[in-house]
Parts: C-alpha cells; structure tokens; sequence
C-alpha cells in the first residue's frame, strides 16, 4: 500500500463532514393550518438561525443544512497507513430538543483510483438530498477515496415559534478510527413569514411584493408620481404606519396628493387694502381657469392686476396647466376729498389746505382772535375730538376752531406761607370790577399785606380787570414769638412737629388748634419737637392731645412738664436725656409708659405713675434720680430694667401686676421691696421663681452659684412683702441672706423648696395660717429663723423636712406672744429660759467688741449667728461662755481675735473657719473645741496664720483643728493635752515640733504633709502614732523618750522615721532638746 500522508487525510475528512451533514425536520400541522414551516440556514455557529413559514409539501421543501462546522470540529484517523481497501463506516445522530431527526452514516470507501481535487465540482445539497453516493477524491496519492452518504429521517415537529437546541452526536463503528470531537451543539430559532403586498396607485419605485419575519420591520422605498406628492401608505382606507413591526399579512396602498401652486398677491398700498375674499391663494394641474377678482382700498380706486412690479403687463386670468408660482401686482389711483373750516368769529390761516387724499400729511396752522387763545381744531362741534395732523384719511372733514379768553396770570411769592384758596390764579378780559386779594398764612408770623416789589414798596390789596397784564405779588410776613410747625393727619386734626421760640422765650404754651388744625398728637417718632428750642424749660401740652410720639421731647432742656390726662399713650424716648427735668405734673389718662421714656432724667427724684397706666416699658426710668416709687394697681406688666441703676430705697409693686423680670437691675440700695409674688412672672412654668429674677436681666435658667453664696438681689434689701401670691415657689428667697424680714399674705397655701433655704438674717418669722404645705429645705437657714410665729395647723413634726428645727430657739403658737428678741446696741439677743445667746450683728462697724449685759449676766455667741461677717477685728468679753458652731465661720477679713481670759469655756466646731486671723491664743479656761475649729475652709487654704498657743484646759486637739493653714509655723501645746486628732495640723508650715510630755497618741494623717517639718520630739507618755500620722514629711532628726521602737527608714509609725538621720533615746525629762 503507497503511503498517504496524514494532514491530507484530515482535509479530505473536514472537508466531508462539513457537506455531508444533513437534518430534516417536520412539523405537525394542525387541521386549520395550511403553512408548513421551511428549514434554510441551520449551523453549528453561535448565531440563532430563523425559519420561514410558507405553502410546500413537507418532503419537497422542508430542507436542513448544517453548515460552518467550528474549526475544533475534526475528525482525526490512526492507523490509516494499515487500512486495506474497503468502507469505514461513521454513524452521525442529530437530535432536536431531545428528539432524534436525522440519523446519517458516512462511509469512507479506499479503492484504487486517482483523482485530482481540484478538478471536481459537485453539488452537495442536492446530491445530499436525493441520497446518492458521492466520490470524493483525494487531495493527494495515488489511491481513491470515496465517501457514501445515506440517510434516514424521523422528522420531530415545530408546532410554533421559539427557541430549539439542535445537537450532532459522532460515533465511529471503525476501532481504526478515532472521533476527537464526539459532539457539537447550536439554536434553531423558528418564526413565521408574512407577505406584504404593495399597490402604488400609479407610482414607481417599489416591488409589488414583500415577505417579512413576524416581529420584524420592514423598509419600503419611497414612491415617485409626476404633478403627485406622495402622502404615505394606507390599510383598508387608514394611514399605516411603517415604523411597527410586521404581524400579520398585509395589502399596503400608496396615498397621493397633487403638487399645489402659490398666488401671491402685492396689493401696493400703504392704507388698508383689502384683497377679493373670491381670489385663491394656490392651485393644481386638475383646477379649471382662474379669473382674478378686484379688491377694495379705502381713498384709493383699483386699476388692474399684472404681472410686474413695474404694473406694465396686465393679467386677469390665470391657466392651471402652468404649473408654476405666480405674483401678481394691484394698481391704484387717490381719491380727493375736502376740508371745511368753521371758525367761530376767528380769521382762518392762509396756508390751511382745502383738499387732500390718503397720501398726504397734513398739519395745519393756528387761526387769530382778539383777546381769545387758540386751543386747537376738532372734528365736533362740542370740541372734543382734536386733530393735530391728517394722515391716511379717506373722507371728507369739517374742522371746528376751539377758543379760550386769554389768562393773564397772577403770580404769588409767599415766603413759606400757605395761600388763601379764595385768591385766584388768573384773570381775562370777562372778568368785570376788581379782584379783591385774601391774606395767606404762615405758622408763627402774622401778615403784613401784598406788595408788588420783592422790596415791600409799594402794597396792593384789589385787581382792576380793565388792565389786561400779569402781576407779581410778594407777601410780607412779621415774627410771633414761638412758631409752631404742624402735620395734617387728616381734613381736622394734626401732629405738632416742631416748636421754634425766640431766645428770651423759656416757657411755651402749646395750643390747642392750630392753623385751623386741632393738634391730637406730638412728635414725629423720629425727631424732638424741641429741637430747634433746647433754651425752653417749661412745656404746657393741651387738652386736644392723646398722644405723644417716640423722641418728642427727647434731649430738650425741659425742667418741668405739664400732661394733660387726656394724654394716653407715650412713645418711647418721649421724654429721654432731659437731665434738668424735675417736676412732671401727669395725673390720670396714659394707658402705658414706652420704653426709655424718661431715660436719663437724673434730677426726676419723684414721680406719681397715673393710675389709668398698665404697662410701664423696657428702661423707661433708666438713669433717673427716683429714690422711691410707688406703682398702682392698674399695672400689668413691666418690662426688663425699667428702673434699672436706681438709687431706691423703697419700692411697691401693684398687686395686680403678673410680669416683672429683670425690672430692678442694679437697685443696689434697695431696702424695701413690696411685690404680689415672687419671681420674674406669674405664669412662668418654672418650679423655682427666685428672687433674684427682679434683679437679673439674662436667661431664668442661667443661676447663681449658691455654693459661693451667689445671688443677685441687692445687700442693700433688708424687708420684702409679698401682697397677693398664694404660692411661694421653690428658691423664692435662696441665698438673700442680706434680708430680715419677709412678710407672707394670709392666704398662702404653699411654700416651695428651699424657699429661705440660707436667708440667715431673718431672725422673726410668720407663717400664715393659711399654709398648707411647706417644702423640703425651706427654712435651712442655720443662723435665721431664731423665732416662728406659726400661726398655721401645722406641728414642728410637719415642718420636720423643711429643717426649719434646726434654727428655730422658739416657736410661737399665736401672733399675741412676745418676742424672744432683745436688742442691745447693734446686737440681736435670743432669751429663752433668762439663757441669753447672741444671735445677729445688725452694725456696720469692722472692728467690734462684742457687748456686755446688764447685771452681770453670761452669754454664748450663738451658732452661725456671725457667719460671712466683714469683721477685721473682734474682741470677746470676759461674759462670754461658748462660741458655738461655725458663729465666725468665713469672716474672710477677720484677722484679730481676741479670747476672754476667764469666762469661755467652748469654742464650737467651725467656729472660725474660713477666716484670715494671723495668731491664736487659747485661754486656758477653754476645756473643749470643736472639730475643723480654725481650719482654711478653702481649697486653696489660709495663708496668714502663723503661730498658735494652745491653753492648758485643753486635753486633746480636735481633728482637722488647724487643716490647711499653709503659714502656720509654731505651735504651742498646753501642757495638758494628752491626745492630737487626725489632720489636725495636716498641710501646715511646721518646722519644729515638741510635744508636751503627756500627749498619748497621735492619730491618722495628724501631721501629714508637712513639708517643712524636719524635727520632732515626741512625748516621754507617747504609746501610739497612727497611721500616716507624718506622712509625706521631711523629718530628719527625732528625740523619742517613748517605748515606741523607730528604725530609720522604716514606714510605720505613721512614716515619722522614714526620712529620718537621726534618732535620739533615752532622753531624761530634764534634759533639754535644742532643735536647730
């Protein structure tokens, strides 16, 4: 056998499978279809392939045809140089959706023949399809190939349109051959065919006949027609529309409309010409001959239609066979029409025109009368329609002469007067007699006559009408004193704007009318009516006015004011910055007082507010010299720092009044304040409404800090009374520790919160028998409360929360009691039970000694009762037995106590923290103190006291004794305390500390952190030093005689050795310690 190549092989076998694949399909007709569907392009490509429906037996036009096999798609044979002559036969299945089709079996046939290739031409389709055997030579060799095809068919159906997978499945029954590709797969998508027949109705340009897939769009070419315009397709007689897909059969028909011809027409006329409404403005080729009609011009008569511009080539019918646009021209001739003239005693211009047609522009000239004034020509005798010029006019027309008797003016100069309306502007030659002349007026002058010079010369008071000239009049004018400037409100009333006196003037009196006005109002709400007058000092208003508008006498040099009641409102800044005013005489009528109204009034120290008043305004009595003041009733309402800055000393506030925050800024000397409740408002929804909201102009929620004893109510206020509240709400009176006395209204049922909570100068009390309710804290006020006159139902245990047990020294059941109170000098006095204690220092004085009583008697400085004092030195007697808790406690500017020597034996807790003493001495008839009793009381601690001598009669030093007194150095311990309490000296300036030999113990942090401690010699009787007793010192040297073992460096034992160099032992009593 002559051996063939392989890569021929493979050709001749691609080649082969690519023709020979064939698939046939069948669809299942339904008994009404008659469209059986053909199969043309069906391919392994990646493209859908569509189907056409049409009218053919199945076996003669159902055709498929695989084609464009995927290049991956070979068939490769092994072993082929051993092949013998004979067929090799390989199987290929095609399926549609699963059902088989088309089954083929290609045969490979090797015989002995040569053939060349390329001289072969055959049809593969059609030998495909009618099953022959077909010869394929080969490409090259010596030995012939041939190939037979035959195959069977099982058609499977296509019922409808859609998407189907077709697949090709190989297999080779030869074990010589071997299929790399065993399987390819495409889409067959099926669609049905329409026929689109086409009628062009006489055009050309398109097929009568055109077949579309179902869904798609057909694009039919556009018809041509002669004299035609095609106008688009139609169905059934309706406008189609070729931009829709195609879903049916369709028979289209062309629609056409003759081409029309333009006639335009040039009427050549500038008036209103109108065309023939019988001439058409366009034609066609199927008209019939047009004969042109004539149109109509107003003033012009028509000559003729034609051809040109020029009007030369006339034309009166037009042939539609001309196919063409045409133009014709009109041509006219004017008319000429008349003018009449109807002069009325008047000589005519030579130069007015008698004739005229619609071209002309006509003007005309005036006529000429004696003693008369053209005013124009009209085309009515009543002379109301007036012609200035003829322009396109197209009729005759009379016109009539309109006269007026000539106006010789009378021309008058009043020097900023104001005419007489009597007095006339002109006068003509009808006119008979004389003119008599009126006076004019002006504000503030009197008239002195009409004269005919600017110079004043000669004076007129008539006109003769004989002599025909114009005249010029000039008024004369003499001064008044004050001039008064006016501004009409209305036809009656006016607005006084200004007053202008001569200098010598100081008193005015404004009127009640003027100028024929009567004056209602004052002021412009911009300017001072005194402006022009600040010399003035004294203004009398009238009755006439109601109102007196914003500025109106504001920076004047008024000193008095008189104010009608009728007067009811006042503008703001009325009377402001008037600094002499002193007296202003207002009685009853003014609803409300503006702002600022008598801002800056300094020398205003009294005033009586009308009691018709309701609202007194922001400032309104700002800066004034008001010491007292008293407001009505009628009062509702007043505004934040209306008597801001003033010196009161006495203030009483209506009690119908309901808002009045911010209304006493800056009253700094303020003593007695009466006000129907207490707070800003009465509607605030605030639970607290304090006090101090009289006193402060920002925000209700912005507080003081009472932790610093903060408050806004002025030192100076010592008695409030409270009118017409049946609440007292929580805070009302917090932190007014200045105050003495607040009286409540019977009817009160409620006392809030922390009402008196520190108002420790009340020392007298009485609680309404009204009163129901009292809140928690109210009355925690230690110092305060001293006696209660409580007149109400309610039992100490029922006042238990409002801590009012811990001031109260009496409570009094009935308003008849007497009081617990003595006063001697400046001193307040409690005496319950002949036990006298000091209670209040009611002086002012700095430097104090405290008073001695009558007989002999003994007293305590009682608890709180000096707290926050300005003192700078007190000396106690030798009557005094206790100084109790806290009584000088934040004295800051105390620096010099002195004890008695005798007679005290208590010194109370707290007693003078707080205070800026620079020394003590402890007589030593004291036997007890109480705890923190001269601490620093501040964070930042006391820094002037500097020694301390502690007596005798003292056995211990109380805890936190001498805390944080930063500059205290020396202490000296009396001899017979036995025990030092924690932090008693702790954060002191201590340099050297010896103890008595009886002190005993030493408790916790007693001297911690001082720093400036470097010696110490402890006690011989010394069992116990507590814990951080001598923490965070610097002690380098220690004399210990007690049984306590110290090791240096060690920590316990309070860390006395911690620090320390040397310690000394065994030290006898007598022997002496020199501390360097």
């Amino acid at each position: 056998m002559k051996k063939i190549g392989k890569k021929s092989l493979f050709l001749y076998f691609f080649f082969v499978m690519l023709i020979s694949i064939v698939a046939v399909f069948s669809v299942a007709c339904d008994s009404q279809e008659t469209e059986l569907p053909v199969i043309e392009d069906v391919s392994f490509s990646t493209e859908s392939i569509y189907v056409e429906y049409g009218d053919s037996s199945l076996e003669e036009n159902i055709k498929g045809y695989i084609q464009n096999l995927p290049q991956d798609a070979t068939v490769q044979f092994e072993g082929l140089f051993d092949l013998a002559v004979g067929e090799y036969p390989i199987t290929v299945n095609i399926s549609m959706d699963g059902y088989q089709t088309l089954s083929l079996s290609v045969v490979l046939v090797i015989g002995k023949a040569t053939y060349n290739f390329e001289d072969i031409v055959f049809n593969a389709k059609d030998a495909l399809w009618t099953g022959e055997t077909i010869a394929i030579p080969t490409i090259e060799g010596d030995l012939p190939y041939y190939v037979n095809v035959t195959y069977t068919s099982n058609p499977s159906p296509i019922v409808e349109e859609g998407v189907y997978t077709v697949i090709a499945n190989f297999t080779s029954t030869n074990p010589n051959i071997e299929l790399t590709k065993t399987s390819m797969s495409t889409t067959l998508t099926v669609k049905r065919q329409y026929v689109v027949t086409v009628n062009t109705n006489g055009g050309v340009g398109c097929e009568s006949e055109y077949k579309v897939y179902n869904g798609e769009y057909l694009t039919l070419p556009t018809p041509e027609k002669e004299d035609y315009i095609f106008k688009g397709w139609q169905k059934d007689g309706v406008s189609f529309n070729v931009n829709a897909p195609i879903v049916e059969n369709v028979e289209l028909e062309a629609v056409w409309e003759p081409i029309k011809y333009t006639i335009s027409y040039e009427l050549n006329s500038q008036n209103m010409s109108v065309n023939n409404s019988e001439n058409p403005t366009e034609y066609t080729h199927l008209d019939e001959e047009i004969t042109l009609k004539n149109p109509v011009c107003e003033g012009l008569n028509f000559a003729g239609w034609y051809t040109d511009v020029e009007c030369t080539a006339p034309i009166e019918k037009i042939d539609p066979q001309g196919r063409k646009e045409i133009t014709v021209y009109a041509k006219w001739t004017p008319v000429v029409y008349t003018i009449n003239y109807e002069l009325d005693g008047g000589e005519n211009n030579s130069e007015n025109p008698t004739e005229f047609t619609v071209f002309d522009y006509v003007q005309f000239n005036n006529p000429t009368r004696e003693n008369y004034a053209f005013m124009g020509w009209y085309e009515d005798s009543e002379c109301n329609n007036r012609v200035i010029i003829l322009s396109e006019r197209a009729s005759d027309i009379t016109l009539y002469a309109k006269w007026e008797p000539r106006k010789y003016m009378i021309q008058y100069y009043l020097n900023g007067g104001k005419n007489d309306d009597r007095n006339p502007k002109y006068f003509t030659h009808l006119d008979e007699g004389e003119i008599v002349l009126y006076a004019p007026t002006k504000a503030g002058y009197v008239f002195d006559g009409w004269y005919t010079e600017n110079y004043f010369k000669n004076i007129i008071t008539t006109i003769d009408t004989d002599v025909l000239k114009a005249y010029n009049l000039y008024a004369k004018w003499i001064e008044l004193d004050v001039v008064f400037t006016i501004s009409p409100i209305d036809e009656s009333t006016a607005t006084l704007i200004g007053i202008k006196a001569k200098s010598e003037i100081t008193k005015v009196e404004i009127p009640s009318e003027y100028d024929g006005y009567a004056i209602t109002a004052i002021g412009d709400a911009t300017n001072s009516v005194m402006k022009n007058s600040a010399h003035v000092t004294s203004v009398t208003i009238p009755a006439s006015v109601s109102s007196i508008n914003a500025n109106a006498f504001k920076s004047s040099g008024l000193t008095e004011m008189s104010i009608p009641n009728t007067v009811t409102s006042i503008g703001n800044y009325a009377f402001a910055y008037n600094y002499e005013l002193s007296d202003v005489n207002w009685s009853t009528g003014a609803l409300s007082i503006s702002s600022y109204t008598f801002l800056d009034c300094k020398k205003l120290t009294s005033f009586e507010i009308p009691n018709t008043v309701t609202y007194i305004g922001m400032k309104s009595f700002k800066g004034t010299g008001l010491t007292e003041i008293i407001i009505p009733d009628s009062v509702t309402d007043i505004m934040s720092e209306a008597f801001e800055n003033l010196a009161l000393t006495k203030a009483v506030v209506g009690k119908n009044v309901t808002y009045m925050s911010g209304a006493f800024v800056g009253c700094n000397k303020l003593e007695e304040l009466t006000i129907p409740f207490v707070g800003g408002q009465v509607s605030s929804n605030w639970n607290a409404t304090p006090l101090y909201q009289l006193f402060y102009k920002g925000s209700y929620n912005e507080r003081p800090d009472y932790s610093k004893n903060e408050t806004y109510v002025p030192a100076s206020l010592k008695k409030v009374v409270v009118t017409n509240s049946t609440t007292l709400k929580d805070e009302s009176f917090r932190a007014c520790a200045n105050i003495q006395e607040v009286v409540l209204p019977e009817g009160m049922t409620t006392i809030g919160q922390s009402a008196f909570y520190g108002c420790t100068n009340i020392l007298t009390f009485t609680l309404p028998s009204t009163v129901i309710s009292v809140g928690r804290d109210a009355f925690l006020a230690r110092g305060g409360f001293v006696e209660v006159y409580n007149l109400s139902k309610l039992t100490l245990d029922d006042l238990s929360t409002s801590r009012i047990n811990y001031c109260v020294m009496k409570m009094h059941t009935s308003s008849q009691e007497p009081s617990i109170i003595q006063t001697v000098g400046d001193y307040k006095f409690a005496v319950v039970d002949d036990k006298y204690t000091l209670v209040k220092y009611r002086g002012d004085s700095a430097d104090i000694t405290l008073p001695t009583l009558d007989g002999g008697k003994t007293y305590e400085v009682g608890g709180y009762s000096m707290r926050n004092g300005e003192f700078i030195s007190v000396v106690i007697p030798n009557c005094v037995t206790s100084i109790n808790e806290y009584a000088f406690s934040f004295c800051q500017s105390l620096s010099s106590v002195t004890f008695p020597t005798s007679s005290l034996v208590n010194i109370g807790e707290y007693a003078f923290t707080g205070t800026s003493l620079e020394s003590v001495v402890i007589p030593d008839s004291v036997t007890s103190m109480g705890r923190a009793v001269f601490s620093a009381g501040y964070t930042d601690g006391n820094k002037t006291l500097k020694s301390v001598v502690l007596g005798n009669g003292l056995t211990e030093v109380v805890g936190y004794a001498f805390e944080n007194c930063l500059a205290l150095e020396s202490v000296t311990f009396g001899e017979n305390i036995v025990t030092i309490w924690e932090r008693a000296f702790s954060n002191t300036a201590i340099k050297e500390l010896v103890l008595n030999q009886k002190v005993e113990k030493i408790a916790s942090a007693a001297f911690s952190y001082c720093k400036s401690l470097t010696h110490v010699k402890l006690s011989q009787s010394l069992t116990y030093i507590d814990y951080d007793s001598f923490s965070n010192c610097n002690i380098k040297e220690i004399w210990n005689p007690s049984v306590i073992e110290l090791t240096i460096g060690e920590t316990n034992h309070g860390n006395i050795a911690e620090k320390a160099e040397v310690i000394h032992t065994n030290l006898t009593d007598d022997q002496e310690v020199f501390l360097s």
